[in-house]
């Protein structure tokens, strides 16, 4: 009888903590894909809001009109909860949908900005203190005739995502637990069975 409990205790723990490394293993990689597509499909989205935009402030480009800009990106952030803002290669805010562009800061050194100041189309995830929570940004260079004017950038709240996100985690948590406590119960009656 002693035999066959210390058997039962050699191989029921292995059992369990390679039951727990495998349910870990699958839901560490499943959130981690979750979040990446979540991210993905949000700045996809943002990218068309950005051409939707433009094409509604093209006729502002040529000259710049800040004026026009500004009251193009407050109406559209009516229609589409999206945060617009309009830069110039200087790092000059000339519209923005949420706040008045004058009284912004300079955007040159914004790692996104950047990025479409070089011609390509930028990405960053940052805490913003105007908004005062996480953001994803993406930020467009606008061109007329080979000639760059601005950077078209969009932005919504990354938090919405957390919030979607953590519903789903708690969901993957419960199912494990379920799963590990099952295992469990299977492994006791197998060790049990073997010794």
């Amino acid at each position: 009888m002693k035999t066959q409990r210390r058997l039962i205790w050699q191989l029921y723990p292995s059992y369990i903590v390679l039951v727990l490394c495998a349910v870990l293993a699958v839901s560490w990689f499943a959130t981690d894909f979750m979040r990446s597509f979540y991210l993905e499909q949000l700045r996809k989205t943002l990218r068309y809001h950005g051409q939707v935009l433009y094409a509604h402030i093209a006729d502002n480009l040529t000259p710049i009109d800040p004026q026009g800009l500004d009251r193009a990106c407050k109406a559209a952030a009516l229609q589409i909860p999206v945060r617009f803002t309009i830069v110039l290669p200087d790092g000059v805010v000339v519209a923005d949908s949420d706040h008045n562009p004058e009284k912004m800061e300079n955007h040159g050194n914004r790692p996104e900005i950047r990025q479409a100041l070089e011609g390509d189309i930028g990405h960053a995830q940052r805490y913003s203190t105007t908004l005062q929570e996480k953001m994803m940004y993406v930020a467009a260079p606008v061109s007329v005739e080979d000639q760059f004017l601005a950077v078209l950038r969009t932005a919504l709240p990354v938090t919405t995502i957390d919030e979607s996100l953590k519903a789903i985690y708690m969901q993957m948590a419960l199912a494990g637990l379920v799963i590990a406590v099952l295992a469990a119960g299977v492994g006791l009656y197998v060790s049990r069975r073997i010794s």
